[in-house]
């Protein structure tokens, strides 16, 4: 409870005959790497002078080191459960990897997609079918089906892999994260949020350049803007529930991945709005859908001229300009 109520930061657990059985604990709302190696030297120190004083063998620390198990970290939830801290950290990374190749790598296949198709002249042909909007959202919407078919093979695969863990050393405990309601349903949610608002900046990108070269300099920001939380990692996992965090965590083009990061740190146990996390998850998937409607809309109005556009990269002037044009 004092975990919970903020008043500690972690506790250390020893267990009765400590220098026989190395069973020590950190219990923490929040870690990280840097602190837990800390708590790993000083406790092994501690249990090898232990186990020194009790024998009478003149050894030294370094030499006992290798025969003491390193501390182990537990990290505690909202609930009370606790979870190991390395299974957490990595749980947490497989997710916003997830969602990261997810947004790259179809993204990427709709803009050169685009890119091609106005170079050969298809696009002059499809655009006399249907409007330029129903071509951008079918093409939005088409692979977005096959992004989906592949995250839930991905899924698949690593539920069979779970299940046959016995023999491929997979933590047991990792099924905490797997089946956590709440991460799940937000990490969809915000799955297929990040889906389409990156795809709506990767079709502006196809709509206003004419060549792969042309795209290199959009595509850095956009490709950072996922990153982002990847490079930060640690200190979210620090500071789940610091302002900085969650200030970040609630700007559009960063949510999907911060948030599934904060979700899994905080490990949410209901839907309860009485819990800031989820309360800020709600918050976070309204902003997003808000910023992505009206990201879709914007480039809905490039496309259908930038489309038509061959040869030259548009400029910003030209850009505004197709955006107020009725």
């Amino acid at each position: 409870s004092l975990l919970l109520s903020k008043q500690l930061k972690n506790y250390v657990v020893l267990m009765p005959r400590l220098e026989e059985t190395d069973s020590v604990f950190m219990v923490s709302k929040s870690t990280s790497f840097k602190t837990s190696a800390r708590f790993d030297r000083r406790m092994s120190d501690i249990l090898a002078a232990m186990r020194l004083e009790k024998s009478n063998i003149n050894l030294s620390i370094d030499s006992v080191l290798s025969m003491t198990r390193r501390v182990e970290m537990l990290q505690i939830s909202p609930g009370g459960k606790t979870r190991d801290f390395t299974t957490l950290y990595f749980g947490a990374l497989v997710f916003v990897m997830i969602v990261v190749m997810s947004v790259l790598g179809f993204g990427g296949i709709l803009m050169r997609s685009i890119i091609e198709e106005k170079n050969s002249r298809v696009m002059e042909v499809l655009v006399s079918s249907v409007s330029p909007f129903q071509l951008m959202m079918g093409k939005i919407a088409g692979l977005g089906f096959a992004n989906l078919t592949q995250v839930g093979i991905w899924i698949l695969i690593g539920l069979i892999l779970f299940a046959n863990r016995s023999g491929l050393n997979i933590p047991a405990n990792i099924g905490q994260i797997i089946f956590n309601p709440v991460l799940i349903t937000f990490f969809v949610v915000y799955l297929i949020i990040a889906y389409i608002m990156y795809s709506a900046m990767f079709a502006f990108i196809g709509a206003i350049c004419s060549t792969d070269k042309e795209t290199q300099n959009f595509m850095f920001p956009v490709t950072m803007s996922t990153l982002l939380p990847i490079f930060i990692m640690t200190y979210i996992v620090q500071e789940p529930e610091s302002l900085v965090t969650t200030v970040l965590s609630l700007i559009p083009m960063f949510t999907p991945t911060m948030m599934i990061l904060r979700i899994n740190i905080t490990s949410p146990e209901s839907f309860s709005l009485a819990n800031p996390i989820v309360l800020e998850a709600l918050i976070g998937v309204v902003l997003s859908i808000l910023f992505t409607i009206g990201l879709v809309w914007v480039t809905g109005r490039v496309f259908r001229m930038g489309i038509l556009m061959t040869g030259k990269r548009a400029t910003f002037p030209e850009i505004m300009k197709w955006i107020r044009y009725k």
